[in-house]
């Protein structure tokens, strides 16, 4: 199996994926309204490692455990060591950039990436073109203010898209790196 780095990201029908202050919960209360009944749009088929922020893994921290348990490890980009609980074995601190620890983690793994933010990490990964595939879920919401998905004075990511589905007042779209 070839392994990809995987960005999945939800989004705003405008473009956002916070508030002004960084607040997501907006999107992932309407994305738990519309998301379908038994189907999985988050998390990447084979998905061995997570990749994210500090902030983004302070967020999600009890949500990250169903993936842990799933057989995940979570990879954290953080400046200061965390303090983790004893169901928190497979959280892997980093003070190294994205690149580093993208190809650290490409060498440990049997498996895909996947990298859910920040948007700092996605920025990062996007403006490097370190991304395989960028997964986003749109939401039939709009912000009109807030973090965009995509910083503009960075390089925008080569990609060009891939499939597109439909799910109710949800957009799937995959879209896969361009040479």
């Amino acid at each position: 199996m070839s392994k990809k780095v995987i960005i999945s990201a939800l989004v705003s029908l405008d473009g956002f994926i916070a508030t002004s202050q960084g607040n997501s919960a907006i999107l992932e209360e309407n994305f738990f309204i519309c998301q379908p009944a038994g189907i999985e749009l988050r998390k990447p088929a084979q998905s061995e490692w997570i990749l994210l922020g500090r902030k983004t893994f302070e967020i999600y921290r009890e949500k990250l455990l169903k993936y842990v348990q799933e057989g995940c490890k979570i990879a954290v980009l953080t400046h200061n060591p965390l303090r983790l609980n004893e169901t928190e074995r497979c959280v892997y601190c980093f003070n190294r950039s994205v690149e580093q620890v993208i190809e650290i983690l490409k060498k440990k793994s049997s498996a895909n990436i996947w990298i859910i933010g920040g948007y700092q990490v996605i920025n990062e990964v996007t403006s490097h073109n370190l991304a395989d595939e960028i997964h986003l879920i749109t939401l039939p919401l709009v912000l009109n203010e807030g973090i965009p998905l995509f910083n503009t004075e960075l390089p925008a990511p080569r990609v060009e898209l891939s499939d597109v589905q439909k799910y109710g007042e949800l957009t799937y779209s995959t879209w896969k790196r361009s040479v």
